[in-house]
């Protein structure tokens, strides 16, 4: 009976074993492929034509001048100026990075009527165009138009440089 004990015990360790060699082993499987993707493309950026550049005050004061004279098409005075004018009224505003007007203060007006003759014009004239960013103090740049108005109410600017009889 021991021999038979002897191949039980035997038997039985050897299933031990061979179960505990089982559970240590371990399978190789192979590793998962990474297929690498691009990133989508950016979005397309809308680009803005580039304004006119100013290389100085008086040419971006030329161009001021011109959105607001032809703005008012039917307040000009054409041709030469007369001799003796009605008034000479000068404005300073500020001009934003957009273009838009702001703080229209008068440094002369001779009459009360010439000064809003030379605002309500300014003011017709909407948006003027946006000076440079790198002109821009606090977000503004300031502006000085000299409004020469005739007998009729009609008018003519500085910047313009008409001729006078």
């Amino acid at each position: 009976m021991q021999t038979k004990r002897k191949h039980t015990i035997k038997a039985a360790a050897a299933i031990l074993l061979g179960a505990v060699a089982a559970a240590c082993t371990t399978v190789e499987t192979p590793a998962p492929r990474h297929v690498a993707v691009a990133p989508p493309p950016p979005p397309p950026v809308a680009k803005r034509a580039p304004g006119p550049s100013y290389h100085s005050m008086d040419q971006y004061e030329v161009a001021v001048a011109k959105r607001i004279f032809d703005a008012n098409p039917d307040k000009t005075i054409k041709g030469d100026l007369q001799p003796l004018l009605r008034a000479i009224v000068i404005l300073q505003f500020d001009v934003d990075a957009t273009g838009k007007v702001h703080n229209v203060r008068t440094w002369r007006s001779p009459e009360h009527a010439a000064d809003q003759i030379a605002r309500a014009t300014l003011h017709r004239a909407g948006d003027l165009p946006p000076p440079p960013s790198s002109w821009l103090q606090g977000g503004k740049v300031e502006v000085t138009e000299t409004w020469l108005i005739n007998r009729e109410g009609h008018f003519h600017l500085r910047a313009l440089k008409p001729r006078q009889l």
